[in-house]
């Protein structure tokens, strides 16, 4: 990785159906000031680093369930709890700027024997009307509450769709216990973009925040779309975290 005064460059090896060659986390850590536990170094993300890659990628680390959530006694909704290592919440937030560096539909198929999400959609909407031509992202560092306030407050939601297929709405014919195991992430460009600094800054080593939960309007603060589910997020050494359950 390049090291400038303002900015780390990231230079990874994405050419590969797994992430073992890389050590994300270990970007996050190099990006930190050694007398600030507040701020840290923007992270660069190139298109020349994303160029010659797969769309079709694994994660072993990650796992997803499924469940239904009651609020208020009356109102029910989709919940998905995903637990992952820091370095697969890393590589998913990659592979989300991965999309939008090449407008296209990335899969990632993911392998635990706990998930049942068993694969992760991430389609960016395409602008019709011009071509996106994207040099680079820069991310900064934010406070996690702050981040996802601000998103609030402005009006950007994000959305994370159970679905039985990719292609189209749910509809009588799908078994909602059984066939919706995929997770869909699809938006246009802001969404994407937002979604990918919300799980960096969920795993960076200045966030002391191990678990969260997001909702929509079947919540208490409508952070999500209307077709998201509601989500709860689960880092290693959290209460939820149920990669290593042996009775799951």
């Amino acid at each position: 990785m390049d090291v400038n005064e303002s900015y780390i460059s990231a230079n990874f090896d994405l050419a590969h159906h797994d992430f073992k060659h890389n050590n994300f986390i270990e970007l996050l850590k190099s990006s930190l000031y050694p007398d600030d536990t507040t701020s840290a170094k923007s992270v660069r993300f190139k298109f020349e680093n994303y160029e010659s890659t797969s769309n079709n990628f694994e994660l072993n680390n990650c796992a997803i369930r499924s469940r239904i959530t009651t609020i208020g006694y009356v109102r029910r909704a989709d919940q998905l709890d995903i637990s992952a290592t820091e370095q697969d919440f890393t590589a998913l937030a990659l592979l989300l700027l991965l999309s939008l560096f090449q407008q296209q539909t990335i899969t990632i198929h993911l392998n635990h024997r706990h998930s049942f999400i068993k694969k992760i959609v991430l389609e960016p909407i395409k602008f019709y009307q011009f071509d996106l031509n994207i040099n680079h992202i820069d991310y900064s560092f934010n406070k996690l509450y702050d981040f996802i306030e601000e998103l609030f407050n402005e009006k950007d939601q994000l959305e994370f769709l159970q679905t039985a297929d990719e292609n189209k709405a749910d509809d009588e014919s799908f078994n909602w216990n059984k066939d919706r195991n995929i997770l869909l992430i699809r938006g246009d460009f802001f969404r994407i973009f937002n979604t990918a600094p919300f799980l960096l800054n969920f795993v960076h080593p200045l966030n002391p925040i191990d678990e969260l939960e997001l909702t929509g309007p079947v919540g208490y603060r409508e952070h999500l779309t209307g077709l998201s589910a509601n989500i709860n997020l689960w880092r290693p050494d959290s209460f939820g975290y149920f990669l290593d359950w042996e009775n799951f």
